[in-house]
């Protein structure tokens, strides 16, 4: 299922989403993948203790990743969300709180590829879940790289001390 949803992606995505999933289930023996319908891969310790999960996104034929990180929001308490990440190869350009499914949140540039009557007539920014932009982290997130492998390193630390 995986490999027929990477099609989408460019070569380097392939390869670093395919090295997230093997640093994922090699981190932990308690860490399983669990397929969820057609369209979801979790990664997680039952269904309470997610680390990350896939969904296969149909409007641009590929996946599309999560990781439980720490919100852009949780500056005084640390509040771990799921996060969806942007990619540029193995890059995270964007991250954004999406609780649940893919959200509304668009990259700027996404937006403005979109007609302007479908485009919302408010836009705001900030790092809620209700924005409908994501974080641009172009150095890094939570002192950390902006690469897939730095923040699924910061994910699974996480992840570890949840459990």
């Amino acid at each position: 299922m995986l490999l027929d949803w990477l099609a989408g992606c460019s070569a380097e995505e392939q390869q670093a989403i395919l090295r997230l999933r093997e640093k994922i289930l090699s981190f932990d023996e308690r860490i399983k993948e669990e397929i969820e319908g057609r369209s979801t891969i979790r990664y997680s310790k039952g269904k309470s203790k997610p680390v990350a999960e896939l969904c296969y996104q149909r409007a641009s034929h590929k996946p599309v990743v999560f990781l439980w990180l720490p919100t852009p929001t949780s500056w005084r308490k640390e509040v771990i969300g799921r996060l969806r990440l942007w990619l540029e190869g193995e890059i995270v350009t964007h991250v954004g709180h999406v609780p649940e499914g893919f959200g509304r949140m668009r990259t700027h540039s996404e937006w403005k590829a979109m007609p302007h009557e479908k485009r919302p007539k408010r836009m705001f920014h900030n790092g809620s879940s209700k924005s409908l932009t994501p974080v641009p982290i172009p150095q890094g997130y939570n002192d950390v790289s902006n690469s897939l492998k730095s923040l699924a390193d910061l994910a699974l630390t996480k992840w570890l001390a949840r459990i």
